[in-house]
């Protein structure tokens, strides 16, 4: 069956289906329990979120109180101790920090 035609019995993109092929097609062709094992292993690896920890609020607060902006903090943070965070989460925490009157 072409992508075309499973695309629209499923009803979602053709594209959607071609990248479905291209990430778990294995030597042996597109099998469903292979692109399931796929799936999951890519799962595993992803990257998590990070937990806002007291220790990770603090080193935030100690720079945001020397003044340093939200987008030095998170360039520090990845550049220092290899943590991603955006500087829009730095932000939301400030953010929330002044509406409970810190």
């Amino acid at each position: 069956m072409s992508q075309n035609k499973i695309a629209q019995q499923l009803k979602v993109s053709q594209s959607t289906i071609s990248r479905e092929f291209s990430r778990n097609t294995g030597k042996r062709g597109y099998r469903i329990k292979q692109a399931q094992l796929f799936a999951d292993n890519r799962s595993l690896v992803s990257r998590k979120a990070i937990k806002r920890t007291s220790s990770l609020i603090a080193l935030i607060d100690s720079k945001i109180q020397i003044e340093w902006s939200p987008q030095q903090v998170s360039g520090w943070l990845r550049e220092e101790h290899n943590i991603l965070i955006s500087h829009e989460t730095i932000y939301l925490h400030i953010w929330s920090d002044q509406k409970s009157g810190g």
